[in-house]
């Protein structure tokens, strides 16, 4: 977390997801066979990056997401 002052800061985080042989379904069962594995069992990897802000307004509200 960095915190360049008391009423901010930002959170950066970072998930990698790795499906291995006829382990790749990225719709969780929803949407043709197709739309599930559209690699055809070939072994698949996601990798995802996120940033939140969170500022303290006054000591009764804080906006971030």
């Amino acid at each position: 977390m960095i915190e360049p002052s008391d009423s901010l800061a930002f959170t950066l985080g970072y998930v990698r997801k790795y499906w291995g042989d006829d382990g790749v379904d990225i719709t969780n069962g929803t949407g043709s066979f197709k739309a599930q594995d559209p690699f055809d069992g070939v072994p698949t990897t996601a990798d995802n990056v996120g940033l939140q802000a969170h500022w303290r307004v006054n000591d009764k509200l804080e906006v971030g997401g």
